[in-house]
């Protein structure tokens, strides 16, 4: 009988790592190294990831690094490449160094920039600090797989799930929630996301088999900007007061085209490079767990 696995967490605070720890039925043994206390077991407090202690990586079998800096208005640009690439290529040759099998890297799908259909042949293209920093990450673990170190990178687009979801989805829950009227009606595009359940599933099946590569995990269906807004609405019981102004979509796109890209436009993946939970949680029942756990 397989011994449970050993999986070492970096950033064991964030989103992901918190809902993985709650959700996951992988049987794991689970160590957490986080900036602040999330009172889990087995939980080491670090204000500086760069100084893990060999001893971690020498328990683990696989190390899920979940530590990043997203898109924050306030942070310096040097800190972008400091954690996201530095941090990570430093954190992998210590898993390398002390037998580590498998590095799982949370990535993003930022790093194909304004591509709206991603498929294997799609070349990478980030626009932004973020996605910059995390395809030099990426480009550097793959350089280091070997035959007994192997790397796993997830390129997720927006996750939702659960109160106080990260980053566009969460921006874009509160702003509903207002219920003000916002200019985001009309818009007929196609976006594919990622419930957090549906991301655990995902995660759950990886450890288990120990896969490589890279992998975007997605839901399978897709929905516009005007119809989430709608269903965020209605789970709220909120009024959703859409409308459009003359020239927006040619202002947002020219001023602000990281903001176009996620609003206005489609993001479709091509079912042989997705990983899609047929049988998980979709949209309608992903938006109406969101709105309860408020």
């Amino acid at each position: 009988m397989e011994h449970p696995k050993n999986i070492l967490i970096i950033g064991g605070d964030s989103f992901v790592a918190e809902n993985f720890l709650r959700k996951t039925t992988s049987g794991a043994n689970i160590r957490l190294i986080s900036r602040k206390k999330t009172h889990q077991e087995n939980e080491t407090i670090s204000s500086d990831f760069t100084d893990i202690q060999e001893k971690h990586f020498q328990w683990a079998d696989i190390v899920f690094n979940c530590a990043a800096v997203v898109h924050s208005p306030k942070a310096p640009v040097k800190s972008y490449y400091r954690v996201n690439y530095t941090l990570t290529r430093n954190n992998a040759l210590k898993a390398k160094k002390n037998g580590v099998r498998l590095f799982i890297q949370m990535s993003t799908i930022a790093v194909y920039g304004l591509q709206s259909y991603i498929d294997k042949s799609t070349i990478e293209n980030p626009l932004s600090h973020y996605g910059k920093s995390k395809l030099l990450a990426d480009t550097v673990l793959q350089e280091m797989v070997k035959d007994d170190f192997n790397v796993l990178i997830i390129r997720p687009p927006m996750i939702y799930g659960e109160a106080h979801a990260p980053g566009n989805m969460g921006k874009l829950f509160n702003l509903v929630n207002t219920g003000l009227p916002l200019p985001l009606g009309g818009i007929n595009n196609k976006r594919q996301f990622l419930n957090i359940d549906n991301l655990v599933a995902f995660l759950d099946e990886d450890i288990e088999k120990e896969l490589t590569g890279i992998r975007i995990p997605a839901d399978s269906e897709s929905i516009s900007t005007t119809e989430l807004i709608k269903l965020i609405g209605k789970k709220l019981n909120k009024p959703t007061l859409l409308f459009h102004i003359p020239g927006q979509i040619w202002f947002v796109k020219h001023f602000f085209p990281a903001l176009y890209q996620k609003l206005y436009t489609d993001l479709i993946i091509n079912p042989d490079f997705m990983y899609s939970i047929h049988t998980g949680i979709g949209l309608n029942e992903g938006i109406e767990k969101m709105v309860g756990s408020e």
